[in-house]
């Protein structure tokens, strides 16, 4: 059965409603922005979730790469944003240089709210050994309950994820209602069990701030 849920912000599609499912609990508060500020974030969250589904997004327009960093930027690209990245970053993975731009203009965070168009970056989803961001999503919206719901790209296409940093290591709560989707599935050489999206989690990042900069 399909547990109704409220949405902190706006409405969404009847598809959402189906996937993601909360049991009321003490309303949260995402971080203060202007009206102005609100609606632009909004803009970018709808438009990043009309691709919901999408395989080959280098289909929709030259911006976008068919992995998750290339779905973000060519989501915010496609709107009219500039989105420049440190010119020298350690790294020539494009997530983990996203995250070293905003660390440096010190835009980024691990706890609080997020804001909806904010980012949020995880760690070891390609190899557990690996201490370092490997994956990244964008907010689109915090549950009641805290759940954060994200929208990212992974080898099915744009998908969704929920994530709940106050039970990170809960799938499932017991009502049956899903905390923290799986990230990364478990391999026949790891002994890890953090493979839940909370459990991966590195911190947030305030990509709308950083492209107005």
């Amino acid at each position: 059965m399909v547990i109704s849920m409220k949405f902190t912000f706006f409405m969404v599609p009847v598809f959402f409603i189906v996937l993601f499912t909360s049991c009321v609990t003490a309303p949260v508060k995402m971080q203060e922005s202007t009206g102005t500020e609100e609606s632009k974030r909004l803009e970018i969250v709808q438009y990043a979730q009309s691709l919901l589904g999408q395989k080959d997004l280098s289909q929709v327009n030259g911006w976008f790469r068919n992995d998750c960093s290339g779905y973000i930027l060519g989501a915010y690209h496609s709107l009219g944003y500039h989105v420049v990245l440190l010119q020298n970053p350690p790294t020539d993975k494009i997530s983990l240089a996203l995250y070293h731009s905003l660390n440096k203009n010190h835009l980024t965070y691990n706890s609080g709210v997020p804001n909806r168009a904010d980012l949020v970056f995880f760690k070891g989803t390609i190899d557990e050994s690996r201490d370092e961001i490997s994956h990244v999503g964008i907010v689109a919206d915090v549950l009641n309950d805290g759940t954060v719901f994200i929208l990212n790209y992974t080898s099915r296409g744009v998908t969704a994820l929920r994530m709940n940093l106050i039970t990170p290591s809960i799938h499932k709560d017991e009502y049956g209602t899903v905390k923290n989707d799986y990230l990364k599935k478990k391999s026949s050489f790891s002994k890890s069990e953090k493979l839940l999206s909370g459990e991966l989690f590195f911190c947030f990042g305030d990509l709308f701030k950083y492209a107005a900069l």
